[in-house]
């Protein structure tokens, strides 16, 4: 009895203390981190707690049942804890996947085991028979030395040159590693030199709590490493916003100035290289006539990124010159490969890409790191624009790689800009403005909307005198999640629409499947203010919706209120919060509501040409004729219901001129 009430006091002891403040620890980050990796970690505490139940078990049944000259060859409780280690092991192999995308790691582990497994097995089989056990002692140190072996390898093998975001492992890994083979040791010498068990008071009391520090450690760690990534992230993002409006404020200039293509082109370039740390960049346009890369820019020392003849390898001006005369064709060395497919390549160690080999081999071509991304306007590929490392063991980060396609996003609407507006001062056609600015424009709305899984969507813009000061868009994130934004950009012209595509380029650069409503509205704000004049201010409302649980997170900047057409109960509500429009100040706050919608309801934003459109004695088409036409056609799939609309709009406007741009998005829930 004494042992038992011995084992009750283990129980909820001091190993046990340390699982639950383990367990308060992952929950605590946990809804500050929502990481995959720490849920992956968060599952060694389930585990951890059958151990220590098997082990309170073990502890009654050689109280009361097994007589102790009847114990196994193996005890029970050295079994439970190399069974229960085994899994933490795999559960920490899949930790390390997640970070590197490998699963091939798991076919050594298993292989490893089981032949351990059948050794220990043949073992047993001689001591039955023979009554002779090779292993008896030194089985536990076999499993523990060879897999954390395993897992030291692989977790030593992580670096920022094959790994995005390695800090959390290559951060932790040497404590962790150092302080669990230590502890392993000391359980080896104690169960095997010393005959020690795993119920004894030691290692109840002391070793095992100890051994659980470790996880602690490993999961509060993710607060340290998550908020170095948030401060990195912020920043990162306050430079991306800063890179961009430095461009358009420039850009203007050029425009006022008259530059020539070549000098505008000269400082996209530029601007690529100063915001990735770069050390060279250029720009390659594709000719359309004989359908060529051209070398237009380039900034600083920049290596061909494909084999060239000897004789230039010999000075740097002789490369150089030959890089801007030589064309490239379509499909032809890495260049052309990105021109003729679409897509972008991000070679982060040159060393190990067999495209980049005659760069890494010769010190006058020698680059360490490439990105080269395609420069397209409305899926139409205009050409290529590329940034270099030359620097030995200087690499591209990922953030270096996701801010470079935004900006060339961005820089291909703005070359097809100056392009299309050069087009219009040789001309001198100024009376082409508008029809130019409108082209733009719609090319900054989407083509085509996303499909949806459980939804459908439908939308339309009619501009009221060629260039609109609407914008609506639809974004589409990962797990069947998607960003809705409409937007009303006060005055009209080329101005308002210079002002959207700051917007549509903050939005596109800031917005994803993690962030909430009110954040993206609030970095638009922030980005906008004190860029624009104070009487070029936007409405602008956003939401989110996730498909798999119908939840909305809707956020608004004095738009007018999103209407939702509820199917159960055939009425509409308005939904609004707080917020100063975009644009009048940099410290505005702004909020967001959250809700849920269920089958057949409906989603109207709509910006205010729909409701004060006025017919030709000059009255309103109003909310309420809106608002009851959607309630009496909610029925209808969406673009069956914007025919209607429209066809509303026009019987009671009739002859009257349009004063006002006219946009409305509809969703509607399958």
């Amino acid at each position: 009895m004494d042992n038992f009430l011995s084992i009750l006091l283990h129980l909820t002891g001091t190993n046990f203390l340390a699982i639950l403040l383990m367990g308060f620890f992952y929950f605590y980050i946990k809804k500050r981190t929502p990481l995959p990796p720490l849920y992956t970690i968060g599952k060694i505490i389930p585990v951890l707690l059958v151990r220590e139940l098997l082990f309170f078990g073990i502890g009654i049944l050689n109280e009361f049942v097994i007589a102790e000259d009847k114990l196994p060859v193996y005890p029970l409780d050295r079994i439970v804890y190399i069974g229960t280690e085994l899994i933490i092991i795999f559960i920490l192999l899949r930790w390390y996947s997640q970070y590197t995308g490998k699963k091939s790691i798991y076919t050594p582990f298993i292989i490893i085991n089981l032949i351990l497994v059948v050794m220990v097995g043949g073992d047993s089989v001689f001591h039955v028979i023979y009554n002779i056990t090779f292993l008896g002692k030194i089985y536990p140190t076999l499993f523990f030395i060879v897999n954390y072996i395993i897992l030291s390898a692989f977790l030593y093998s992580v670096s920022e040159y094959n790994t995005p975001n390695p800090s959390h492992i290559m951060g932790t890994r040497t404590t962790f590693v150092q302080a669990t083979m230590f502890l392993n040791v000391a359980a080896i010498l104690l169960l095997g030199a010393f005959g020690q068990s795993y119920n004894t008071p030691f290692m109840r009391l002391i070793y095992l709590p100890a051994y659980y520090l470790l996880y602690i450690y490993l999961i509060y760690s993710y607060i340290h490493f998550y908020e170095r990534a948030e401060k990195q992230r912020i920043q990162y993002l306050q430079n991306d916003l800063n890179s961009v409006f430095d461009f358009m404020q420039n850009l203007g200039s050029a425009i006022a100035e008259k530059l020539e293509l070549h000098q505008i082109l000269n400082f996209i370039t530029a601007s690529a290289v100063k915001s990735t740390n770069a050390q060279a960049g250029s720009i390659l346009l594709i000719d359309e006539f004989d359908s060529m890369l051209k070398v237009e820019a380039v900034d600083g020392v920049f290596p061909p990124p494909y084999q060239v003849p000897d004789r230039v390898k010999v000075k740097i001006s002789r490369l150089q010159d030959y890089f801007k005369s030589q064309p490239i064709k379509l499909g032809e060395n890495i260049f052309g490969e990105v021109a003729q497919s679409g897509k972008p390549i991000f070679i982060k160690n040159t060393t190990k890409d067999p495209r980049m080999k005659q760069n890494t081999q010769n010190d006058t071509l020698f680059v360490s790191s490439f990105i080269a991304i395609p420069l397209l306007v409305s899926k139409r590929i205009i050409g290529v624009i590329s940034v270099i490392k030359r620097e030995r063991d200087r690499v591209f980060t990922e953030n270096d790689y996701d801010h470079l396609r935004t900006f060339a996003d961005f820089a291909s609407l703005t070359i097809d800009f100056i392009l299309t507006y050069m087009e219009l001062i040789e001309k001198r056609e100024m009376e082409r403005e508008l029809g130019i600015a409108a082209e733009i424009q719609q090319k900054l709305l989407p083509r085509k909307l996303p499909a949806m899984k459980a939804g459908t969507l439908a939308a339309f813009s009619i501009p009221a005198k060629g260039v609109s000061g609407d914008y609506y868009d639809v974004l589409q994130f990962k797990n069947n999640r998607f960003g809705m934004v409409i937007c009303d950009v006060a005055g009209k012209g080329v101005p308002a629409a210079l002002i959207m595509v700051m917007i549509r380029s903050i939005l596109h650069l800031i917005t994803s499947a993690e962030k909430n409503a009110a954040n993206v509205v609030t970095w638009i704000n922030r980005g906008i203010t004190g860029k624009i004049d104070i009487d070029r201010f936007a409405t602008l409302s956003f939401l989110t919706y996730d498909e798999n649980t119908g939840e909305v997170i809707y956020s608004n900047a004095a738009h007018h209120p999103l209407l939702i057409f509820r199917h159960k109960t055939a009425t509409i509500e308005a939904i609004d919060t707080e917020g100063l429009p975009i644009g009048v100040e940099r410290t505005a706050k702004y909020g967001q509501k959250r809700f849920k919608l269920s089958k057949g309801d409906l989603i109207v934003l709509y910006t205010d040409g729909i409701i004060e459109a006025m017919n030709p004695a000059g009255q309103q088409y109003t909310y309420e004729r809106f608002t009851n036409l959607v309630s009496n056609n909610a029925n209808l799939p969406p673009d069956d219901l914007i025919v209607k609309i429209k066809a509303d709009l026009g019987a009671f406007v009739g002859n009257a001129p349009q004063h006002d741009d006219q946009t409305l998005m509809l969703m509607k829930v399958n």
